[in-house]
Order: C-alpha cells, then sequence, then structure tokens
C-alpha cells in the first residue's frame, strides 16, 4: 500500500510539476531568424528612372504561440540600375523597418500580412560620382522615414525551416516626394 501511494504521490507531483512549464511555453514569443533575396521593381516616378533591380535581406521575427500577431525586424539592402547609365548609373538603399505581421501561425500553408514603419537611406550614382538627391551637405545620401504594406505566404516544412514568399509596397518620403517602390522575395526562417 505505500508503495502504490508513493507512486501516485509521484505521478501527481510529475504531473503538476509539468503544468507551469506547458503553461510557460504558451505565453512567451517564439523567435525566428532569415533571410530572403528577390527583385525590387520601381513604381511611380522611381520608375522612370530606374529599372528592376535585386535585394537581399535578414529577419528577426517574434510570433506568439496564441495570437497571429507577430512582431518582425528587418535590414534590406537594394540595388537598381539606372535606365539611361550618362544620367544614373544606380541607386542603393539601405533600410531597417519594423513590421506587425498578422496571421494564422498553425497552418501548413500561411497567408499573412506584413506593414510597418522604417529608415531607408537612399543614394544615387552617376558616372562613378554622386548625384545629389538631398542637401549638399548629406554628401549625395538621404536617410528618410517611409512606410511599407504587403503580404505574403508562409510554408513550414516538415523540418524546422519555414520557407516564404512576400510582396511589400513601399514608399519613403524623400525631397519633393515619395520614393515608391515594391521589393518580392524568396527567403526562409529558422525557429
Amino acid at each position: 500500500m505505500k508503495y502504490l501511494l508513493s507512486s501516485a504521490a509521484a505521478v501527481a507531483f510529475a504531473l503538476c510539476a509539468g503544468t507551469p512549464a506547458l503553461h510557460a511555453q504558451s505565453v512567451y514569443p517564439v523567435t525566428h531568424f532569415g533571410f530572403a533575396g528577390g527583385a525590387t521593381v520601381p513604381t511611380g516616378d522611381f520608375n522612370s528612372s530606374h529599372n528592376t533591380g535585386w535585394n537581399a535581406m535578414a529577419l528577426l521575427a517574434f510570433q506568439m504561440p496564441t495570437t497571429p500577431i507577430g512582431l518582425r525586424i528587418d535590414a534590406d539592402y537594394a540595388h537598381l540600375n539606372g535606365q539611361d547609365p550618362s544620367l544614373i548609373s544606380h541607386s542603393r538603399i539601405w533600410s531597417g523597418t519594423l513590421d506587425l505581421t498578422l496571421g494564422a501561425n498553425d497552418l501548413m500553408v500561411t497567408p499573412y500580412a506584413i506593414g510597418g514603419i522604417g529608415l531607408y537611406n537612399m543614394k544615387t550614382f552617376s558616372g562613378g560620382s554622386t548625384v545629389s538627391v538631398s542637401p549638399p551637405t548629406d554628401e549625395g545620401s538621404v536617410t528618410k522615414f517611409g512606410w511599407n504594406l504587403g503580404g505574403g505566404l508562409q510554408f513550414h516544412t516538415t523540418g524546422n525551416a519555414t520557407i516564404f514568399t512576400e510582396a511589400r509596397f513601399t514608399s519613403v518620403m524623400t525631397n519633393g516626394g515619395h520614393t515608391n517602390f515594391v521589393p518580392v522575395e524568396f527567403g526562409i526562417m529558422f525557429p
């Protein structure tokens, strides 16, 4: 009888001790890191002077298991060649954005929305020299606020990786208007 009671007490203790751990797993966010790359498509006035270029991105994402809302921090580099190399050789854009994501997190294929704000550093080059896109004191580069809004699809693999593709309309508040472009990216995230 003592053996039976001590065994029951051990099982009850194990079940009770496991409960806070299960509760803690559902409270803390899951952290992902990843990489992506793809095309950067200029739109509006930016399209009249630049061709479609390429981009590369690193990201850090936080997802709460109990809610469809997530947070993502992106660092991105884009390179676009000018349509007339005698006027504009190329432009480069460095950016850092803070985005909210919204999507179901328990599906094999998950559609999601993404949007946020960020800082964008833009510089345009012509014939090996810099063309001023801002006041002369900025030496040809300008750092401005911008916003982005888009969506994508995540494909959860049987392993730990998540493959994703997304497109986001981006608008940067540059001098005299907006510089608009759409990065279309394919990437992978790891837990």
